[in-house]
C-alpha cells in the first residue's frame, strides 16, 4: 500500500504544480529521463499549461504507474489525443500569431508608401494658386470677418452657420447665389451672437453652409491663396496658405500655372522672328494675334498658317507688302480696297486674287 500511496502523493504534487517532487523530463538517449528532483522550470514559464508541461505530465504518469494496476489503453489513447490536439491548437495560434504580425508589418509598409505619395504630390504645389475649403477658424473677438462662400448647384439659397469650440451656434447668416445653380458669393459677420447681439470671445470656431433646411450641406467656405509653404508630419501633408496651415485633404482646386506657356510663348516668338514660316509648328493656343504679326512680318507667306480665329486686316496688310502673293490666303472680308491694293503693288500677278469689284479701281490706283 505504500508504494501506491507513494505513486498518487507523487502524482497529485506533480499535477498540482508544487515545488516538491516536481520533476522535468527531457529527452535522452535511452528514452524520457526525469531530472533532479524541485526542477519546477517546466511549469513556471507560464500560467496556462502548454505542450510540454503535458507531455510532462504524462511521462510522470506513466513512470509513477502502480504496476500492479496500471492505467487501461484507453486512458493513454485519449490523453495521446488530448496531447495532439493541444500541440494542434498552440501551433495554430502561433501561426496566427505570425500571420497577424506580418499582416500589420505589410500595412504599415502600405501606409509609409500612401504617405509618400502624399507628400510627394504636395510638394509641387509650393508657390500655386490654390483653393482650400475652411472648416475652422480663429477669431481675435471685437473684428468683422469675410467669408467666401460656395454654393454647390442647385443651392442658390443657404445658411451659414458659425459654432464655437463647445459646438453652440453663435451666428446664423442667410446666403444667396445670384443664379439659381448655385455660385460664389460673399459674407460678412460682426462677430456678434446672433441671439444675443453680444460680441463672442475670441478663439477656435468651426464654420458650415447648410440649405434652409438645415439638413443637408449646401456648400462650404473657401479660401484663394498662394501656397508659401509646404510641412509633413504624421498626421500627412500640410499646405501653408495666408498664413493658416490647411491639410491637404482640404485642397478644392489648383489654378493653372501660367509660367510654363509664358516660356513656350517666349520660345516660338523667338522663333518665328528669325523664321515666319516656322509658324506652321506652332501649337494653335500660342498663335496669338502678336505671334502672327512677327511671323507675317519677317515672312508674308506665313500668312497661310494664321488661324482665321485671330486673322485681323493689320495681319493681312503687313503680310501682302511683305509678299503679294499671299492675297490669295486672305479672307475674302479683309480684300479691303488698301489691302489689295498694297498686294497688287508688290507683285503684279497678286491681281489675280483681288475681287472683281474692287479690281478696276485697284488699277486706276496704280495708274495714276
Amino acid at each position: 500500500m505504500n508504494g501506491v500511496n507513494n505513486y498518487y502523493d507523487s502524482f497529485y504534487d506533480l499535477a498540482r504544480g508544487t515545488d516538491t517532487n516536481i520533476r522535468k523530463v527531457s529527452q535522452g538517449q535511452n528514452g524520457y529521463n526525469v531530472a533532479n528532483e524541485g526542477d519546477t522550470s517546466a511549469f513556471k514559464t507560464d500560467d496556462t499549461m502548454g505542450k510540454d508541461q503535458f507531455l510532462n505530465l504524462l511521462v510522470a504518469q506513466l513512470r509513477y504507474q502502480d504496476p500492479m494496476n496500471p492505467p487501461e489503453n484507453t486512458e493513454f489513447v485519449a490523453q495521446l489525443a488530448q496531447f495532439s490536439q493541444l500541440e494542434f491548437t498552440q501551433n495554430s495560434t502561433q501561426a496566427i500569431s505570425r500571420l497577424a504580425g506580418n499582416m500589420q508589418a505589410f500595412m504599415d509598409m502600405q501606409s509609409l508608401q500612401a504617405q509618400s505619395i502624399t507628400n510627394a504630390s504636395a510638394t509641387p504645389l509650393l508657390g500655386k494658386e490654390v483653393r482650400v475649403m475652411e472648416t475652422a477658424f480663429d477669431h481675435r473677438g471685437l473684428t468683422e470677418r469675410e467669408f467666401n462662400i460656395y454654393l454647390s448647384e442647385g443651392n442658390r439659397y443657404g445658411v451659414v452657420l458659425i459654432k464655437d469650440a463647445d459646438g453652440k451656434i453663435v451666428a446664423e447668416i442667410d446666403v444667396a447665389a445670384e443664379s439659381s445653380k448655385g455660385g460664389e458669393v460673399k459674407v460678412k459677420w460682426d462677430g456678434t451672437d446672433s441671439k444675443t447681439g453680444d460680441k463672442v470671445l475670441g478663439g477656435k470656431y468651426t464654420i458650415e453652409v447648410l440649405d434652409y433646411s438645415g439638413s443637408k450641406t449646401a456648400g462650404y467656405a473657401y479660401q484663394d491663396g498662394i501656397v508659401s509653404g509646404v510641412s509633413f508630419s504624421a498626421a500627412g501633408a500640410g499646405l501653408t496658405i495666408n498664413d493658416v496651415l490647411y491639410g491637404l485633404g482640404y485642397l478644392i482646386h489648383v489654378e493653372k500655372d501660367d509660367s510654363e506657356d509664358l516660356v513656350s510663348k517666349q520660345v516660338y516668338m523667338e522663333s518665328v522672328s528669325k523664321r515666319g514660316l516656322s509658324l506652321e509648328f506652332v501649337p494653335e493656343k500660342f498663335k496669338t494675334a502678336d505671334l502672327c504679326m512677327v511671323a507675317v512680318l519677317e515672312n508674308g507667306a506665313a500668312l497661310a498658317f494664321v488661324p482665321e480665329s485671330v486673322m485681323t486686316e493689320e495681319i493681312c496688310l503687313a503680310a501682302v507688302k511683305n509678299n503679294g502673293n499671299v492675297l490669295k490666303h486672305v479672307p475674302e472680308k479683309f480684300k479691303t480696297l488698301e489691302v489689295c491694293l498694297a498686294a497688287v503693288k508688290d507683285t503684279s500677278y497678286a491681281i489675280d486674287f483681288v475681287p472683281e469689284n474692287l479690281r478696276e479701281e485697284v488699277q486706276k490706283l496704280l495708274a495714276a
